[in-house]
């Protein structure tokens, strides 16, 4: 098992950010999307992911942003999330997180 820390940007197939304590659902923040991952995160939510929700940058971004506040990480199957002032940043990676990271 990996730690947070050492999730790459291959493990992660969308991000949000958006206010903190609000619904993700994309009405108070944004899903973002890795392009390695269109055609399954397409499959997954059940409609077409479009070019303009795919932004590899901020994906890393996102991603350098829940490491740098990894132990305060809140870990939920595929679901890494944390809580930074006013804002939520969630990865959802590729398969189960217990196959890779430890919590």
């Amino acid at each position: 098992m990996m730690g947070i820390y050492e999730i790459t940007k291959d493990d992660v197939m969308s991000v949000y950010a958006g206010q903190a304590g609000k619904c993700m659902c994309g009405c108070k923040g944004k899903h973002t999307y890795n392009s390695d991952y269109v055609a399954a995160a397409s499959k997954d939510r059940g409609y077409e992911v479009t070019q303009d929700e795919v932004n590899d940058a901020v994906v890393l971004r996102t991603l350098h942003m829940v490491k740098a506040y990894e132990e305060d990480c809140e870990v939920d199957g595929n679901i890494v999330s944390v809580d930074v002032g006013r804002k939520t940043y969630v990865l959802y990676l590729v398969g189960s997180i217990e196959a890779k990271v430890s919590a």
